[in-house]
């Protein structure tokens, strides 16, 4: 696990307990590595935003399940997947 990545897995974990401020700063952080998985993807780069805002939503609604002990990132690419 990198240091990302151990950010991104303690920020989840924090904002599992009710922390918005991890919460905040996960969603922030996330949102450009989202954005990398995705642009090669599409074929029209206009669509970028709208899939940002539906894996984020994904992310919100899938939080609580998500299990600290795991390393974030994996589940992350299982959701934009």
């Amino acid at each position: 696990m990198n240091d990302r990545d151990e950010s991104w897995t303690e920020w989840a974990r924090r904002a599992q307990t009710g922390d918005k401020e991890a919460y905040r700063f996960l969603l922030h952080d996330i949102t450009p590595y989202i954005r990398n998985i995705i642009m090669p993807t599409l074929a029209n780069p206009d669509w970028a935003d709208d899939i940002i805002h539906e894996v984020l939503i994904s992310v919100n609604k899938s939080l609580k399940k998500y299990s600290p002990e795991s390393p974030f990132k994996p589940w992350l690419l299982a959701i934009i997947n």
